[in-house]
């Protein structure tokens, strides 16, 4: 009985070893249009198949990065990076200002390799959408 309590905390300890066991990184960085103007609005989102965290853009294009709470950061691992919430709500048209390739998780471009000893700071660019003629 000793013995199977003994290899359940070892495991349990392993598998918190191997997780970093909320050891997530604190990253930001910046959203800029193709001619170097920032995105002023959304939210950049950093996701995997089974995570995701977000960071809210300020009026700088910057953002800080959180899963849970604002700036909590976020576990080492390759993400897709795109962006939600760049609907122009100030005209009648309610469409993105931002490409829609760099508003689905699906279809965008950009990825990002967070680790541990790695950058803390990520800047993306991004294009407008094509106006129609």
């Amino acid at each position: 009985m000793k013995t199977d309590r003994a290899v359940i905390i070892l495991t349990f300890c392993l598998v918190c070893v191997i997780a970093g066991c909320g050891k997530n990184i604190r990253l930001g960085g910046l959203v800029t249009f193709e001619d170097g103007t920032p995105v002023p609005f959304g939210k950049v989102v950093f996701a995997t198949d089974t995570f995701q965290a977000e960071g809210e853009l300020q009026k700088d294009g910057s953002y800080r990065l959180g899963s849970l709470n604002e700036n909590d950061g976020l576990p080492p691992g390759t993400y897709k990076v795109f962006l939600l919430g760049t609907e122009d709500t100030s005209g009648d048209t309610g469409k993105s200002r931002v490409a829609p390739e760099f508003c689905s998780r699906k279809q965008t471009p950009l990825t990002c390799e967070v680790s541990k000893s790695g950058a803390r700071t990520y800047d993306f660019q991004v294009n407008k959408p094509t106006i129609d003629p």
